[in-house]
């Protein structure tokens, strides 16, 4: 409807959706005592934090969010999202740097995959939001590189890393969208960057950085169809 006609506003089903969301937010089960209760998440409704359980309709109502409210609101949420990534990568780097331990990279790096999973979700909805598909692969690449730092490392990496195949998948998610709506899209910049992030991770024993969107990444590259073709004759002769 949006293509036909782009006056289309769809504020009645929006806040239709909207008010029954809130209704499954309050009726979401209490957790464990000392745990906070996750309610569905709702724009503009304080620091609502994004909950596993929201399944309920989440792509059609932040498409219709992002129509409703415009560029300018989608992009606020971007820069929101992008400063809570950044701001919680810089307060976790601290911390593992005022305990002067000599395995600063292994503790940075797992205390680091546990916070960023908080954000997969967030970083997935505005991929969906009218006009966030570019803003999200972008974000994604950025939570991807929040999830370690620079810090010295004593035992050679930290093997456990929840949040890995989470953004690994978000990132194939987001790079086929934004494929969709820029078939032109030439990764070569971003795969150059994606590689010299894995071969820094592998050195330090770490080898679950994204390898899935890495192989999408590269066959969106010029000729990269005819170079596999090519390949698997050679193998198969």
């Amino acid at each position: 409807m949006k293509a036909e006609d782009n006056s289309f506003r769809p504020a009645r089903a929006f806040w239709e959706l909207d008010k029954a969301r809130r209704l499954f937010s309050v009726m979401e089960p209490i957790r464990e005592v000392g745990t906070p209760n996750r309610g569905l998440f709702i724009h503009r409704s304080g620091k609502r934090p994004f909950s596993e359980n929201d399944t309920f309709p989440p792509k059609s109502y932040e498409l219709m969010w992002g129509y409703l409210e415009g560029s300018e609101a989608v992009g606020h949420y971007h820069k929101e999202v992008e400063s809570s990534i950044t701001r919680s990568h810089a307060e976790i780097e601290s911390e593992v740097e005022e305990w002067n331990h000599q395995d600063g990279f292994e503790c940075s790096s797992y205390k680091l995959s546990l916070r960023m999973k908080e954000y997969v979700q967030a970083v997935w909805r505005l991929g969906y939001m009218a006009g966030g598909t570019l803003r999200a692969f972008q974000l994604a690449l950025h939570l991807g590189k929040s999830t370690y730092t620079q810090l010295p490392s004593m035992f050679g990496g930290y093997n456990y890393r929840p949040v890995d195949p989470l953004i690994d998948g978000l990132l194939v998610e987001m790079a086929k969208l934004f494929k969709k709506d820029d078939p032109r899209f030439d990764p070569k910049q971003v795969i150059s960057e994606l590689k010299a992030d894995i071969a820094y991770l592998e050195e330090r024993g770490i080898y679950t950085h994204f390898p899935q969107s890495y192989k999408l990444l590269c066959s969106y590259l010029p000729g990269s169809k005819a170079a596999a073709k090519a390949s698997k004759t050679e193998f198969i002769a």
